[in-house]
């Protein structure tokens, strides 16, 4: 009686990911790298710097000019 390989459930999807990647040449090593750092719990990589700083002074600005419409809002006993 012949002995058959373990089924290994995970293996049709990751060589699906593998084709996709070769047809979009991705980098492997980063792709997993990201794969396993989000599945470790670290989902995002750090921000661009640039947009970052952009994104902060529009968020100031912008609470600025709403403090500035909704003046003094506290109440009055």
């Amino acid at each position: 009686m012949p002995r058959h390989a373990p089924c290994v459930p995970c293996l049709g999807p990751l060589q699906l990911f593998a084709l996709l990647a070769a047809l979009l040449r991705l980098d492997l090593r980063k792709v997993l790298s990201i794969a396993m750092l989000t599945i470790l719990g670290y989902l995002l990589p750090p921000p661009d710097p640039v947009t970052d700083a952009r994104l902060r002074t529009a968020f100031a600005e912008f609470d600025r000019d709403l403090a500035a419409i909704l003046g003094d809002r506290t109440p009055h006993r």
